[in-house]
């Protein structure tokens, strides 16, 4: 009777495995991408079957790895490892199979601030984008190409207004200079020079 007992129970246990196997691998990570942007990173994940983004849990270690948590999903880690291309800001690619999920780890330059997981256009593909800090937006390249240019602008703004001032003023002292009593041609565009030199330096005072 005890015999019978342990048979039957050896049964039900592997049959829960079984079951449990079967609904754990039925949906399958097959492939992670990186796209860096200036900001942040784009990670794309596609998978056999769909996947809702409430299954995904996500979060910034107190290092610079990054961690996600992808539930009731299996992945062959090893080909992982050898299919996925890594390339600035992914320093490091881990991913970790575990009972009820599979683990993919980043290690990044900078430390992510935010992110959002949401589903794509493409069948059985979420993505998900991280951004870092407001801090390092001073340090974008963009934004420093942007500043430099706006230097150059302004550089050659301030030249174009003293030539304006130099010409009107010219041009002013020539017309008084004048010994006609008549308002002269070139006192009138001195003036008139100076007038609109002064109304930009009013409305753009750099």
């Amino acid at each position: 009777m005890r015999h019978k007992s342990r048979k039957k129970y050896y049964i039900n246990f592997f049959f829960i495995l079984f079951i449990s196997q079967i609904c754990f691998g039925s949906n399958f990570l097959k492939n992670v991408s990186f796209n860096g942007k200036e900001n942040g990173l784009i990670i794309e994940f596609i998978f056999d079957a769909p996947v809702p983004p409430e299954d995904i849990n996500a979060w910034q270690s107190n290092t610079k790895w990054f961690y996600f948590t992808i539930y009731n999903v299996s992945a062959d880690t090893s080909r992982l490892l050898e299919q996925t291309q890594t390339n600035s800001p992914v320093l490091y690619f881990q991913p970790i199979l575990n009972k009820q999920s599979t683990q993919i780890g980043i290690k990044l330059k900078d430390r992510v601030e935010t992110f959002e997981i949401f589903k794509t256009n493409k069948e059985n593909t979420l993505s998900a984008h991280l951004h870092y800090s407001l801090e390092k937006f001073p340090e974008l390249a963009s934004v420093s190409n942007y500043k430099k240019k706006e230097r150059k602008f302004n550089d050659k703004f301030s030249r174009s207004k003293s030539w304006l001032l130099l010409i009107g003023s010219g041009y002013t002292i020539t017309g008084l200079m004048n010994k006609d009593d008549k308002l002269n041609n070139e006192l009138k565009f001195g003036v008139g020079t100076l007038f609109i030199t002064y109304l930009i330096h009013k409305i753009w005072p750099m």
